[in-house]
């Protein structure tokens, strides 16, 4: 909520609408950090000896670099980013899958699954570390009966 083109300008020097000049919107300049946490996260794996090395340090990796940054990792748990640090995830989980033997439709399937888990992982395990956890205590507390 603190992210504002303004302050964001204010802070790198430059006149605020300079930043509409490369994102449309405050969503799409948050696509774009979640997608550079990824090509940072995933540029400094280095090559692994087998396909479940592979694809356990990539997601342990992602997971990682997105809690560093827990507000980020709760907004993006459920989004792509569709840019060139997600494409490059996907193309090394893909190899991954394809030297395990898979067809192209399972590797897709499990690629899915990975992402998608590893996300949802990454922003809870944020979200309860935020300033929202006491809401998860009271959600937790309400849903057993006791208060």
């Amino acid at each position: 909520g603190g992210l504002t083109f303004r302050r964001l300008g204010q802070q790198l020097g430059c006149d605020p609408t300079a930043v509409y000049r490369y994102f449309r919107s405050k969503d799409d300049l948050l696509l774009a950090m979640a997608d550079r946490i990824f090509d940072d996260a995933l540029a400094s794996v280095p090559p692994q000896p087998d396909w479940r090395s592979t694809l356990r340090t990539l997601a342990v990796e992602s997971y990682r670099a997105l809690l560093r940054h827990p507000r980020l990792a709760v907004l993006v748990a459920a989004r792509t980013t569709q840019g060139v640090g997600e494409a490059r995830a996907i193309e090394r989980i893909l190899t991954a899958l394809d030297d395990a033997g898979l067809t192209p439709a399972e590797a897709v399937d499990v690629w899915r699954a990975l992402g998608d888990t590893m996300l949802a992982w990454a922003g809870l395990s944020a979200w309860r570390t935020s300033r929202y956890s006491a809401c998860w205590v009271w959600a937790r507390r309400a849903g057993s009966g006791s208060r």
